[in-house]
This record gives C-alpha cells, sequence and structure tokens, in this order.
C-alpha cells in the first residue's frame, strides 16, 4: 500500500533520508561523506517551522521519500526532494497521480491551474 502524508514533526526515518540526500549531493561534487542524522533533522526542522508543506511517501508502512515546498503566491517551488532509490519509479508515479487526480491534499494548499499526465517509457 503506497500512502502520502503531509508531515508536520520530524521523526528519525524522515531525519535519515535528509541526511541521506546531503549525501548524494556531495557525492556530485566526489566528496565522500557519512549521512549525519543529527543535522538532517535539523534541517528537516528549519523546513517545518518556517511552514513549508512537507509530504512523505509511504511503501508499506515505510517512508519511501520526502518533498518540501515553499509557496510564492500561487507557485510552488520544490525546495528539496529525495525518493530512495529502490522506491523512485512507484514514488514519482504516485506523485505525478496525485496531482493529475488534484488530491484534497495538494488542492487544500493551492489552486491547480494546469493538466499533467505522466508518461513512462522504458
Amino acid at each position: 500500500m503506497v500512502e502520502i502524508l503531509e508531515v508536520t514533526q520530524v521523526n528519525n526515518a524522515l531525519a535519515e533520508m535528509v541526511a541521506l540526500f546531503r549525501v548524494d549531493l556531495r557525492s556530485y561534487k566526489g566528496i565522500v561523506s557519512k549521512p549525519n542524522i543529527d543535522a538532517g533533522r535539523e534541517e528537516m526542522e528549519e523546513y517545518l517551522s518556517a511552514k513549508f508543506p512537507v509530504f512523505a511517501a509511504l511503501i508499506d508502512g515505510e517512508y519511501a521519500g520526502y518533498v518540501v515546498c515553499r509557496i510564492d503566491s500561487e507557485v510552488v517551488w520544490v525546495e528539496s526532494i529525495f525518493v530512495k532509490r529502490n522506491t523512485v519509479v512507484t514514488v514519482l508515479l504516485l506523485l505525478c497521480t496525485a496531482k493529475r487526480k488534484k488530491s484534497p491534499l495538494l488542492m487544500a494548499m493551492i489552486p491547480f491551474t494546469t493538466t499533467f499526465t505522466p508518461t513512462i517509457t522504458a
């Protein structure tokens, strides 16, 4: 079962994903690092205290990814997004479907003015 939840507080799984995201970003610069869970928790707490909408995807009860949004007037910016490697396709399809179906959770945040239909190619 796949779920999208609005995040209101940081837990260990979210802190770990933020830390893994930072490790991935550093790797693109050739920097090898280890996840810093405390820094990940602090970063997510900063997003939440700034009132940035944060959503997490769960697959069979386990966290698979998150997205941090920033709303500017009627524009939604993706401030940060992370999906665990083994669940990328599932989570992206879920997020695309939620937008296409105009889920009540997302509709409460902003008005939709475009239509989006995901296309998956092999």
